[in-house]
């Protein structure tokens, strides 16, 4: 994406050469990535919290603060992908004028990083449950 828009620069800036598709790729990356980086985080456990205030509890409430929070975060995640797949669906009918490509590609990125998501939150889940609960941190 990065060397896209690069290029894109370069080609206008120094040749007067536009290529028509290369911000509706890097825009779609963006999007892409946006996503894909959230259930990455959600995976690492770097989602977002105020860690200052969890680390004022008690010892004895760590393991329901972490199952509050993933409770938390599922329900928001589900939500949030259950309805992008209309909009998505809506998307398909509409091409975008450089790459010919469905805006719904762009869209689809919200479910499959929503699914993704919870995927990471429900094995993140069974992993706290069947571990040793002294070792997962917040």
């Amino acid at each position: 994406m990065v060397l896209m828009v690069f290029g894109q620069v370069l080609l206008r800036y120094l040749f007067g050469i536009s290529i028509s598709w290369s911000a509706e790729v890097s825009q779609f990356g963006m999007v892409w990535l946006c996503f894909l980086g959230a259930a990455l985080a959600v995976k690492e456990r770097d989602h977002m919290r105020v860690d200052y205030f969890i680390n004022l509890l008690p010892a004895t409430f760590l393991p329901f603060v972490h199952i509050i929070l993933n409770i938390i975060l599922f329900i928001f995640v589900a939500y949030l992908s259950y309805s992008s797949i209309p909009i998505t669906l809506a998307f398909m009918q509409d091409i975008t004028p450089g790459l010919g490509v469905p805006y719904g590609l762009v869209s689809l990125a919200m479910p499959v990083g929503g699914i993704l998501m919870l995927f990471y939150l429900i094995t993140d889940s069974i992993n706290w449950f069947v571990s040793d609960k002294k070792e997962i941190t917040l």
